[in-house]
């Protein structure tokens, strides 16, 4: 261990060095206090404040509005088979094209069922002169009651057998049951189908079903025949008016969701292709009324962490944070739902270089109607 007594004896022998690094050692004390020692007037001390610009939050009428995503579905849809076994004869239509109610579509072998409905038919005839003959001979009394209840029966007979046999002349035909689009065939011409085999689909596309769904909390604002906007990609992306036309009588058990369908018109040149199609993606807005009373902030006053959005409020020259709940955006302007009461100024620039509890001074910013 070094001694005082060594230290001194040091310092004699070595006194100009000594006093040379107490000096240096004094003067670095000195300059790092000049320079943690507060500046200012009077003996007092001030922190630089942040520059920011505010905006007021005001309340106004302001269209709420809740955005989902949806697909579109057909009113109709119906897979296509034939009603006999047999082998395709001609498929009249050409797949992807629009096709009426009653149309031909597909047309099998009915050969067999033609020759028998000429056989029944001419079965028939000689049903209706046998029994004219025999009604004529009933009332001049030549033959008894009961020959001619014969002859009716067989009459009927004939009458009930030409019908089937016209039913299976129509059974090899498949005809179009609505008005539609038809969709890719799934057979070809002279090829063996059975009962059971589907030959193609067939759909309504002309109104589409809009199907999504809406949080449970907005189901009050909704009825059926309430408007929403539909936007699809390739349909020249502009909002479409469709109306409500069901809503799901439950909720979603995982979500707590319901499911709403809107119908939505499609027109457009069939020929060309020009119309949208059950499947694609949809974005609905769907209209909850108007709120005259709204919160209303820029949009350019929301600052996010996470999930969470939060606004800065100045109040004495501080900054606040507020965690604030997001409605319905329309321009440059947000409805707060839920953080602010309106009149609060909000900070609009400058939320980059302030914290909660910062230092600010503000330079007020427009309104919210006047930003926008």
């Amino acid at each position: 261990m070094v001694s005082w007594r060594k230290i001194q004896s040091f310092i004699d022998t070595n006194k100009p060095l000594s006093i040379a690094v107490v000096a240096l050692f004094l003067l670095g004390v000195v300059g790092l206090l000049f320079l943690l020692w507060p500046r200012g007037t009077g003996g007092g001390s001030k922190v630089r404040p942040f520059l920011v610009e505010t905006a007021v939050a005001k309340r106004g009428p302001i269209t709420r509005v809740y955005n989902t995503n949806g697909i579109l579905a057909a009113v109709k849809t119906v897979q296509l088979y034939p009603e006999l076994d047999g082998r395709i004869q001609k498929i009249h239509i050409k797949q992807g094209l629009p096709v009426k109610e009653g149309q031909l579509l597909v047309q099998l072998d009915d050969r067999l069922m033609c020759a028998q409905l000429q056989e029944a038919e001419a079965k028939l005839s000689l049903a209706e002169s046998e029994y004219e003959r025999t009604r004529n001979l009933w009332k001049q009394k030549f033959v008894a009651k009961a020959v001619l209840d014969e002859k009716k029966s067989r009459l009927n007979v004939a009458k009930a057998e030409v019908k089937i046999a016209k039913v299976r002349v129509d059974q090899a035909k498949v005809v179009a049951p609505f008005d539609g689009m038809i969709g890719l065939t799934k057979v070809s011409e002279g090829a063996m189908v059975n009962r059971n085999q589907e030959l193609g689909i067939i759909s309504m596309l002309d109104p589409l079903y809009v199907d999504f769904s809406v949080p449970e909390s907005f189901l009050k604002d909704i009825s059926v025949g309430s408007l929403v906007y539909v936007t699809v990609e390739g349909s020249n992306d502009l909002p479409m008016e469709a109306v409500i036309d069901a809503i799901d009588s439950r909720a979603q058990p995982g979500t707590h969701s319901i499911q709403m369908r809107a119908l939505l018109e499609n027109s457009g040149n069939e020929n060309s292709g020009n119309l949208m199609r059950p499947g694609q993606f949809a974005r609905v807005a769907v209209d909850l009324g108007k709120d005259d009373n709204a919160v209303l902030v820029p949009m350019k006053a929301i600052e996010q962490s996470g999930t969470r959005f939060f606004v800065y409020i100045v109040l004495d020259n501080t900054a606040i944070q507020k965690e604030v709940v997001l409605g319905t955006r329309e321009g440059d302007v947000v409805q707060i739902k839920e953080g602010l009461q309106g009149g609060e100024p909000v900070v609009t620039v400058g939320q980059v270089n302030i914290h909660d509890g910062a230092f600010v001074k503000t330079d007020a910013g427009p309104t919210p109607d006047e930003s926008s």
